[in-house]
């Protein structure tokens, strides 16, 4: 609600004329203007009259008439002088003067649609810079909202398509002689101006003039919880209707007065929430007249328009306090569905009456009715709104703001405050306690404190205002004591406490966490995302830390039954310095979503934070301790983390089509419950908390309450101690598939034994399960093998074998066996090693040198030297293979090469030290520390030349045939960049292609330099376009009578003609020879002249 103004400026008056500047034909010289004007109290009142025309004087601007023999004149009038109050200041905010021309004394008016807005003259006389004071030498911009500091005026143009003949321009502007508002007023209203200045790029059907409305846009904020006494004084207003085009132009500037709303909710609207314009170009006409008695309810139609949403954040910071803002237009849906339900619910149709006329009537309405509504598609047409604003003085400070209402408090407290019966503690009353309060006076607000508070006074020092009595009382015995330091002299003592008092006030912690201030955005907000089955051991952190510190601070058990049924009473929700966590929890069965908020500067948000864990496996978590929020949305919901889990993953509801189409049936609490998973998926999927402050995603109590009873779900025990959730239980089913069902259950459960009970006698069944007697023509199939159920039973009972341990078992079984068998064979059980020297060391790996194995070989291979001839030596004598080679056996280690054949030549014998021939010889190994290829003399000159972008791609004309022939710099206010430049550039390869309007050269080179006899802007083809209409008049000139031949049908008609003559079908026309005149004999009319008689019938009747 808009804040009572008391008016205690001193009183002001304030002049106001008119002005006029006309260009008239003589001929309409008696013609006069008028316009309405107001009175004392705001008002319109009677007309004020200028002329007529000719009575004016000549316009001594030195500007000549656009047009020949026009007079141009001008003229002022005086309107009166007025005192400045609230009923005059909002007469000028909402004032418009349309105007009035009477084209004679007495004569017919003429009502022009120019309009003079009189509410940006409130912005005249602002500290703020002007474009002109800012940037010296820049020219005054005609759509510049605020008026000019030397010269307040705000004006109207009528041209000449006004459709008055002779009047050709007509300017009026009404100025005043000093500024509406002082400066005082200025600060206490504060007037800001917005106008909608044009909405380009229209999808511009033809069909649009015929069917809907003509375009206008619907202005209004918008709001929030938080901005919501803004709504009684930005009220929505609608503009003028301009004709369908792809550009419709506005110029209504509306002025609205931000200093009636209090100083936070404006601050709030203007930085996160801002203006939202609705262009309406399609709203359909035929209904509206067609049913005259449904106008008051066609009015609250709500059809398909476009909406362009401006953010007013940048105007804060503007050093102009001015800005030109642009804005896509997008797609918003109407209400066509449920206005169709509605009417369809209104009409029902019954059996009785149908085919009567009332039962035709409906049926005819129902059919005429369509739930389908087409989107428009601004997108792809491009369409944008721009919107001027302006503010007369800059927005305070959020620091100023609280600074002024924390001083209002203070005056409070010292005016009422009193010595309590012992000490030197003084209590005041809080400005929520006192009983009455004076009109104008400022009222606390509900982030005010509402506590009495207390602060101590020793002699002349006066410690600072504290929320309790005990921290009062240690003030006053700090003092105390620094003035005891010093007893003997009075002036000391004195001096030694006022130093510990500022030392006290110096001392007082900035923020919230006084409990005395009056801080707006006090309150911060947590958002974690964690997952459900990973995350387990971060939810149950965040739970048992919300829990434990709500307990802590009211005192009470985290696990007992007071805590768990605990609520807030009113005043504890409203207490603006209760260092209390609310929010909720959402479970969706994958994922958990917490939204908790808190004192920003208390003690319980930060030690959540800390609670919170950190890194990249962590949740992810949206804070910032430098965003706040005026209010506290959750603490409805008590100490207790409110928990809901719905039926689907949040995905999957937000995707329900009934959450963006609505039935009638549907209430505004279903709806606003509706809204909820909207707003939730969009906050899951930001990733900065500025964003979701910018926005409204944070869904309100009673929408998370609604949410619950549409969507909620059963939530277990475990599930709210942060456990994963436990699965189902197996379901007993029921009919046809009860007997399969056993084999499912758990044979020690109970629902076992009422199974097998079931299946044994065919008759009981559990309690609730339907059964169906069937008639039995075989004999029931034994499908059951208690042998090998009990065989699965005893391998589940059994325990995991040990595998290690048995393959000791079975490896040392088997090696007792083979020793068994050696032992029978005769084999020795000593291997004989007559290749290791005694105590040698034995080695097992292949790359030694003094591998065993090795050495083995190598004994071996002494031994059965001579003996090539006549044995084999093999590893596997089954196969003969694998044979054991009798010399010539690598040693270990490096492999060593082996020549195929002896060397034959001189090369690479000793002495030899000539390089080894190769067709690529290897590089010399410092090569490798160089480059790997290195330049030469000319490369190494070349690259040492400058760089010349497009050398080898150049003309070799040079490349002035590609400079432009000329360059155009034009400024243009609705483009961004606003300076532009455009070549001329005859010779572009794009000119090349040959499109509209596009030519490769001079224009010059396709014109002729002769006329060929032809007139001056004659083209080649007027000449012979011209001998073919000559020519096509000549030969329509030789036929006389009709262009086509007629013919007829002996059957058109029963007195045809039915002889042979084939030639009678034809039609002959009466003669049309050119005679002298009536003296000549009439032609004969048969085409024979000799034929006199027909024997069946005469052919001519």
């Amino acid at each position: 609600m808009a804040k009572t103004v008391a008016w205690d400026f001193e009183p002001r008056n304030v002049t106001f004329k008119v002005s006029l500047r006309a260009q008239f034909h003589p001929s309409i010289g008696s013609a006069t203007v008028s316009i309405p004007w107001l009175d004392a109290a705001g008002a319109l009142g009677p007309s004020v009259s200028i002329g007529p025309l000719n009575t004016c004087e000549a316009d001594s601007s030195g500007a000549n008439p656009s047009r020949k023999g026009a007079s141009q004149v001008q003229a002022e009038k005086t309107l009166g002088s007025f005192p400045v109050t609230m009923a005059f200041v909002r007469g000028i905010q909402n004032g418009v003067l349309p105007l009035t021309v009477s084209l004679s004394e007495g004569g017919k008016k003429v009502a022009s649609g120019a309009k003079i807005f009189l509410g940006p003259l409130l912005l005249a006389g602002g500290s703020a810079l002007c474009p002109e004071t800012l940037r010296p030498g820049e020219l005054a911009r005609s759509k510049r909202l605020r008026p000019s500091p030397t010269f307040s005026a705000a004006s109207a143009t009528w041209t000449d398509t006004v459709g008055v003949a002779g009047l050709y321009r007509l300017e009026v502007s009404v100025s005043t002689d000093i500024p509406i508002l002082s400066e005082p007023m200025l600060q206490r209203l504060m007037p800001a101006c917005f106008k909608i200045e044009a909405v380009r790029g229209l999808p511009n059907e033809r069909w649009l003039p015929e069917q809907c409305e003509d375009v206008f846009v619907e202005v209004y904020p918008k709001l929030s919880s938080a901005s919501e006494p803004l709504s009684s004084e930005c009220q929505k207003l609608r503009s003028a209707s301009r004709p369908h085009n792809k550009t419709a132009t506005f110029d209504e500037p509306m002025v609205w007065l931000l200093g009636l709303v209090p100083a936070h909710a404006m601050r709030e609207w203007l930085q996160h929430e801002g203006i939202v314009v609705e262009v309406h170009d399609r709203d359909p006409q035929a209904k509206r007249k067609a049913e005259g008695a449904d106008d008051a309810e066609d009015e609250k139609a709500i059809h398909g328009h476009g909406v362009a949403r401006f953010p007013l954040g940048p105007l804060l910071r503007s050093e102009t306090l001015e800005l030109a803002l642009r804005a896509d237009v997008f797609p918003n849906r109407g209400d066509k569905k449920r206005r169709r339900a509605e009417a369809m619910s209104r009409d029902a149709l019954g059996a009785s009456g149908l085919l009567e006329e009332d039962g035709k009537a409906k049926i005819e309405r129902r059919a005429g009715l369509d739930k389908c509504e087409d989107t428009t598609n601004y997108h792809s047409a491009g369409t944008v709104c721009t919107l001027r604003a302006a503010l007369a003085v800059p927005m305070p400070a959020h620091l100023l703001i609280q600074e002024k209402e924390e001083g209002a408090h203070a005056a409070q407290w010292e005016t009422t405050e009193q010595k309590e019966a012992e000490g030197n503690v003084w209590v005041a009353k809080s400005m929520h306690t006192r009983e009455e309060t004076k009109e104008g006076s400022e009222s606390p607000t509900k982030w005010a404190p509402k506590v009495s508070p207390f602060r101590a006074k020793v002699g002349d020092a006066v410690g600072p205002w504290r929320k309790t009595r005990e921290e009062a009382a240690q003030d006053e015995q700090k003092m105390a004591q620094a003035a005891e330091e010093h007893p003997d002299a009075a002036a000391d003592a004195a001096e030694a406490s006022l130093a510990a008092s500022r030392e006290l006030h110096a001392a007082v912690p900035v923020g919230a966490k006084t409990g005395l201030d009056c801080r707006y955005e006090r309150y911060g907000r947590i958002v974690i995302s964690s997952t459900e089955g990973t995350d387990g051991e971060h939810i149950r952190a965040v739970l048992n830390t919300f829990r434990d510190l709500n307990a802590e601070i009211l005192g009470l058990d985290p696990k007992g039954g007071e805590f768990l049924v605990r609520l807030l009473s009113e005043s504890e929700q409203a207490d603006p310095h209760l260092d209390l966590l609310t929010g909720f929890g959402l479970l969706d069965g994958r994922t958990r979503t917490f939204v908790i908020e808190g004192l920003r500067d208390g003690h319980s948000m930060s030690r959540l934070l800390e609670a919170v864990p950190r890194g990249p496996d962590a949740p992810k978590l949206l804070y910032n301790p430098n965003i706040g929020f005026g209010e506290r949305l959750y603490a409805s919901f008590g100490p207790q983390l409110k928990q809901i889990k719905v039926r689907q993953t949040l995905d999957k509801l937000s995707s329900r089509p009934g959450l963006y189409s609505w039935s009638a049936s549907a209430s505004d609490v279903d709806r606003s419950g509706n809204e909820a998973p909207k707003q939730l998926m969009d906050l899951k999927l930001m990733s900065r908390m500025r964003a979701v402050r910018q926005t409204d995603h944070f869904p309100k109590a009673a929408q998370m309450m609604q949410l619950q009873l549409l969507y909620g779900a059963y939530i277990s025990d475990e599930e709210l101690e942060g456990l994963p959730p436990v699965p189902p239980p197996a379901r007993i089913a029921k009919g046809r598939n009860f007997l399969q069902s056993a084999a499912a259950v758990d044979p020690s459960s109970d629902k076992a034994v009422i199974l097998q009970q079931a299946i044994t006698s065919d008759t009981i069944a559990p309690e609730g399960a339907k059964t169906r007697n069937r008639t039995m023509r075989n004999v029931a199939l034994d499908q059951q093998n208690p042998h090998f159920e009990n065989k699965k039973e005893l391998e589940k009972s059994a325990s995991q074998p040990d595998f290690i341990r048995v393959n000791r078992t079975l490896v040392h079984s088997q090696s007792e066996t083979n020793v068994r068998m050696n032992d029978l064979m005769g084999k020795k059980r000593e291997r004989e090693t007559p290749f290791l020297l005694e105590g040698q060391e034995v080695y097992l790996y292949s790359s030694q040198k003094l591998n065993s194995a090795e050495l083995q070989k190598e004994w071996l291979r002494q031994h059965m030297e001579g003996h090539e001839d006549k044995q084999l030596y093999t590893y596997s004598p089954t196969y003969l293979s694998q044979s054991f080679e009798f010399a010539g056996g690598a040693p270990p280690g490096v492999q060593q090469h082996q020549p195929s054949c002896p060397n034959d030549t001189y090369a690479r014998q000793q002495g030899d030290e000539r390089p080894i021939f190769r067709l690529v010889q290897s590089r010399d190994p410092e090569a490798f520390r160089k480059p790997a290829r290195d330049l030469d003399q000319f490369r190494s000159d070349w690259l040492k030349e400058p760089f010349e972008e497009n050398e080898w791609h150049g003309l070799a004309v040079g490349d002035s045939r590609g400079r432009p022939k000329a360059i155009h710099c034009s400024f243009s206010m609705d483009k961004v960049p606003h300076q532009r430049r455009f070549t001329e550039r005859p010779f572009d390869s794009q000119h090349l292609l040959m499109k509209d309007g596009l030519v490769f050269g001079q224009e010059s080179d396709f014109e002729s330099v002769h006329y060929h006899g032809r007139n001056p802007g004659e083209t080649r083809g007027d000449e012979a376009h011209q001998n073919n209409l000559r020519s096509r008049e000549a030969a329509e000139k030789k036929i006389r009578a009709g262009k086509h031949m007629r013919t007829w049908d002996k059957h058109a008609n029963r007195s045809g003609v039915s002889d042979l003559d084939r030639s009678e079908r034809i039609l002959k026309d009466p003669p049309a020879v050119a005679y002298k005149g009536r003296l000549d004999a009439r032609a004969p009319e048969t085409m024979r002249t000799m034929e006199t008689f027909h024997e069946i019938g005469r052919p001519d009747l």
